[in-house]
């Protein structure tokens, strides 16, 4: 009975080859492997018993005709069992029959005639994955060093040396080629699905694969649905939710916004994407764009860090650094009242959208005016008291944290959207993706539970995904909301998955408790006893309960004196 599944092993085999390329490259060594995706839902050629794997290039003769047998007939095959072989097939030209057997007898390949070939067998009880580390650990340089020698330049024929050397590893382009390749096949998934193009969503992701990012060794996530609003990304401190957010920016809009000491870092990326009715997917490999493809027009990306806005009053330009935030912290976002001052002047509905905008995140603002009777114009704003008047004109550098927060990258968003437009754009008509690293900083629970609902109502055509360490943004999280929670834990590195929470019918208590943030218990740490914490659902609730409880008390404490 066979141990692993043909795509079971596919996969497993592919992780453990990607990840040693990521280690030899890391040591400044080459190590490449041939791919062969689309081949019975695998990367390897499979079998019966197995599947097949080699690390040498076809080779033809300046004829035309192969060299017998092909380079790549040199293989290493895991079985379904569990058993790992080195081997090589007997040639169909018998006259190769001599020199191959030679090259078989000198890397210790004993004869089997029955699968007519010369075979290595790793046959103990140690895991296969053992085996391949004892294979590449005592046996693939002396191997290669064989080949090498057995078909130097001055064993061949002059013809065939002038074309190229007979025995060649598979090279970059080539490794990158069927990458690619490969990356597409296991990624795209549109075609197996009828939902994207179809819903109100005009843009979003629909998957995701990480290997070697800033801390992720390998991390997938498939079959988000195309109408998904929301994608909320969960998990402690220093778990990798930014990298995570880091990745899929990259995936969108390549890596044009990172600093030139990242650029040759060691990592591949895939991110499966759509726009109205074409979908694709956009890869990049050690900061390099694999498949040639425009960066995603209609993107925004902001880090922690939003109370800044910058002092230039130059318009931004369509997809003009718009990830840049999100890598770095210290940068400022788009001067939205630079915006308000112009447009009142001269696009009067551009200001009327703005300020709708600001007014419906925040319904504490009453209004918001441009001063234009000092020596230069300026933005006011005005709060609304409790009883329906208004406080003082206020500048943006005097709003609580959390207005500046709101205004500052919702601003941004606005500009970055609309940007290369000819004219206005109302906000239902904007389409693109924001990505949100700690939605809720500076909000009072009030505000973080109407963010997402009002940000979907307002642009009801941008996807957003945002990672956050409160559940109250999830209350407010529309019905088309994915949660993603990231672990990290030594051996896998970062891991994110879809814990499959349906969040619609639960309180604070129960999401926090849940998979979704994994508290233990959340009683207060000042309770002295555990029968006198109120677990009704609201304060009226609780506070009425404290009153019956009193009661019962001091009736006992009558009972108890007669």
């Amino acid at each position: 009975m066979a141990l692993y599944s043909a795509a079971e092993l596919n996969e497993q085999v592919f992780q453990y080859l990607l990840q040693r390329h990521f280690r030899m490259k890391e040591a400044g060594e080459e190590f490449y492997f041939w791919l062969e995706p689309g081949i019975g839902g695998g990367v390897f050629s499979t079998n019966k018993q197995g599947i097949i794997v080699t690390f040498w290039d076809n080779y033809y003769s300046p004829g035309g005709e192969y060299l017998s047998p092909p380079l790549y007939w040199l293989n290493l095959s895991v079985s379904f069992d569990g058993n790992v072989f080195f081997w090589i097939p007997y040639p169909y030209d018998k006259k190769q029959m001599g020199s191959w057997e030679s090259i078989s007898k000198q890397i210790d390949l004993q004869s089997n005639e029955d699968e007519k070939r010369w075979e290595y067998v790793y046959s103990d009880t140690t895991p296969y994955h053992n085996k391949l580390d004892d294979f590449f650990s005592n046996d693939f340089d002396k191997i290669k060093r064989i080949l090498q020698e057995t078909f130097s330049f001055d064993k061949i024929e002059k013809k065939i040396s002038e074309r190229q050397r007979f025995v060649n590893l598979i090279s970059l382009f080539k490794f990158e080629e069927m990458l690619n390749n490969t990356l597409l096949e296991r990624n795209i998934t549109h075609t197996r699905r009828i939902d994207w193009g179809r819903k109100s969503a005009s843009t979003g992701i629909l998957s995701f694969e990480f290997w070697n990012f800033r801390g992720i060794k390998h991390a997938k996530v498939e079959g988000i649905p195309a109408d998904t609003k929301w994608i909320f990304l969960t998990g402690e401190n220093g778990f990798g939710k930014s990298s995570i957010l880091q990745g899929v920016a990259l995936g969108l809009a390549g890596s044009k916004d990172l600093s030139k000491s990242e650029l040759g870092e060691n990592w591949l990326i895939a991110v499966e994407w759509f726009e109205k009715d074409t979908a694709g997917v956009s890869s990049l490999y050690g900061a390099q764009t694999i498949r040639a493809y425009e960066p995603k027009k209609n993107l925004a990306a902001y880090g922690s860090s939003r109370l800044q806005i910058s002092g230039s009053t130059e318009p931004v330009r369509q997809n003009e650094g718009a990830t840049l935030h999100l890598f770095n912290q210290n940068q400022t976002l788009l001067n939205i009242e630079n915006e308000l001052i112009r447009a009142q002047s001269y696009r009067g509905d551009q200001f009327k959208y703005i300020v709708e905008i600001i007014k419906n995140l925040i319904p504490d603002l009453d209004r918001i005016e441009v001063d234009t009777k000092g020596n230069y114009e300026e933005v006011l704003y005005f709060e609304k008291d409790r009883e329906g008047g208004t406080y003082k004109p206020i500048k943006f550098n005097q709003l609580a944290a959390g207005f500046r927060n709101l205004i500052g990258f919702i601003g941004d968003m606005y500009l970055r959207l609309s940007a290369g437009q000819s004219g206005p754009v109302h906000p239902k008509e904007l389409e693109g993706i924001v990505l949100i690293d700690e939605i809720e900083l500076h909000l009072h629970p009030k505000y973080q539970k109407m963010l997402p609902g009002k940000l979907s109502e307002i642009f009801p055509k941008v996807q957003f995904i945002a990672s956050t360490h409160s559940p109250i943004p999830l209350l407010g999280a529309p019905k088309e909301t994915v949660i993603l929670t990231v672990n990290r834990t030594p051996e896998d590195g970062i891991t994110v998955e879809n814990v499959g929470v349906d969040i619609s019918t639960l309180l604070p208590n129960a999401i926090l408790t849940s998979p979704v943030f994994g508290f233990d218990e959340i009683l207060p740490a000042a309770a002295t006893d555990i029968a006198d914490v109120e677990t009704a659902d609201s304060y009226e609730s609780a506070k009425e309960m404290q009153g019956l409880k009193q009661k019962l008390k001091m009736l006992k404490a009558k009972m108890n004196t007669n």
